[in-house]
Formats: structure tokens, sequence, C-alpha cells
């Protein structure tokens, strides 16, 4: 029997022109990196490698599992954040750019702050905002919250892979937070039931409806982590949340019915609101 050894660059001229979506390219040089564990440079670098016909089969599977709608970072079981690389499954959300937005806002709000600090992080999914917090932030001590199991397992391998000082509890909001806090971030689920059947195959196929879908409204979350949050911060503290665009008026004047002051309103690379964070009053 004749095997057949392909060289890389045949492989990914062969999987960008079979694979439909947007970034075929992207998509086929990530799968066949992660096949061959090497880096995308080196596969420019030797597009004349051959590639062995057991690691062949392997990508060409991938390449089908990923026509068939099933997303880049679940392939390949990880998915880059704030320039650190985590591990995500079908238990936990893939981390979106949008996402470190709010990272990035935290970051400044802390870094304002002197001495020892306190934060929690509701609904932590695989951990990347709690642990790219821990990771920049070395005086912080984080709490991190989800009621999936699972999710949390994967959390605590990312806290381990980049050695973070996280404590991660299986709850609900922010109950079993212990002490006072000084920030309170979180990416909840914020979409509706009936928005749900409009996301993308990719998306309502493979990643957790739970983390996605809050309710009927897609608003339902906001309410108790307002309140939650209120009895939890200290006189200054801050709250900063994920929100979907269309929500921006309804959850600055949720926060604004609780208490919190100083609603503002952060706005994505495309222009559409994306994050809001209030304060509580009181402090220095």
């Amino acid at each position: 029997m004749i095997v057949t050894e392909y060289a890389v660059g045949q492989l990914l001229d062969g999987a960008a022109r079979t694979l439909t979506t947007d970034t075929a390219r992207l998509d086929a040089e990530v799968l066949l990196a992660s096949v061959l564990d090497v880096t995308r440079t080196a596969l420019h670098i030797h597009p004349e490698r051959p590639v062995p016909p057991t690691h062949a089969d392997r990508f060409r599977e991938l390449l089908r599992r990923r026509i068939q709608g099933e997303p880049v970072a679940y392939l390949v079981g990880q998915r880059e954040f704030m320039s650190l690389d985590f591990e995500v499954t079908r238990d936990t959300l893939i981390p979106r750019a949008d996402t470190e937005i709010l990272v990035e806002y935290a970051l400044e709000r802390l870094r304002l702050w002197p001495g020892p600090l306190k934060a929690a992080d509701v609904g932590t999914g695989s951990g990347v905002i709690a642990i790219a917090l821990a990771d920049a932030h070395p005086r912080l001590a984080i709490w991190a919250t989800d009621i999936s199991p699972a999710a949390l397992e994967v959390a605590r391998r990312n806290a381990l892979r980049h050695q973070a000082g996280v404590t991660f509890l299986h709850t609900s909001l922010l109950e079993d937070v212990p002490g006072d806090l000084d920030m309170v971030v979180s990416n909840p689920p914020y979409v509706s039931e009936a928005e749900f059947p409009q996301l993308g195959v990719g998306v309502r196929r493979y990643e957790p409806k739970s983390a996605l879908v809050a309710g009927a409204s897609g608003l339902e979350l906001y309410p108790p982590l307002a309140r939650q949050a209120w009895e939890r911060l200290r006189p200054g503290g801050v709250l900063a949340v994920e929100v979907a665009p269309w929500q921006r008026d309804a959850v600055l004047a949720c926060f604004a019915a609780q208490g919190f002051h100083g609603g503002r309103c952060l706005q994505d690379l495309a222009g559409l609101a994306r994050v809001i964070t209030a304060d509580r009053p009181g402090g220095s």
C-alpha cells in the first residue's frame, strides 16, 4: 500500500478552499498548528514540511467538524485572552475580545487604589476574567463564582496553569463570598430566550446555553446582582458588568434604582455599548 504524504502548504491550501468560514485560512492554520504542535509562524516558514499521514488524517477530522460548525477554540481546546492562553471546553463559553474591555477597565480602577484589594468575578466560566485580573494585579484577592461545577473545574486548571491566586466557589452570584469587596465584575448570561435561536450555529449548538440565556428578557440577573453587590461593596466600590448593546439603558436604570452613582457605558471596538459600570457612593 502506498502512503501519500502531504506538505503543510498543500494541506492548508486545500483546507482554505474547503472551509466556508470568513476566516477559512486562519482556521486551517490554527487547526494544523495544533495537530503538529507547532506555531502558526512555523507553518509559514516551512510550507514544504511533510505531514505524516496520521497527522493529516487528524487534521481532516478537525476540518470535518469545523465545517459542521464546531468552533475552533473547542477543536483545539484553548483560546487566548488578555495575552494568556486558556483551556476551554464545551462546559465553558469561549472568551470574546469584547470582554477584555471589562478587564481593562477593572485594572484601571484597581490601580488607582493603594493597599490590598478584594474583588469577585460572578459567573466566571473558564476563569478568564478573574485570572487575568490576578495575573496583572498581585495585590488583588479575588473570588470567582459559578453555578456550574464542570466550568469551575476548567477554571481551576486555568488558574493552576497561570499560577493565579484565585479562590473558586460553587455558588450563585455573590452568595458565600466572604467579607467586604472593593470591586464586583461579571459577564453574566444576558441573552433572552427569543434571541437564542437567532445566534450563530456554532454558539447555539456547542456553547453552554446556561451560560448564555438569562431568561425571557435577558435582563433577569442584573437586579439580584446589583442588590447583592450593593450589600457587599465597600463605599467607593465598583460594579462593572458586560451587557448586550440594547440593554444599556435598562441596566443603567437598574443600577441607579439600587443606589449606585456615576453609571457609565463603555463601548466596544464596533462602537456598541458593551460594559456598564457604577460606583457605590461614599469613600474617598
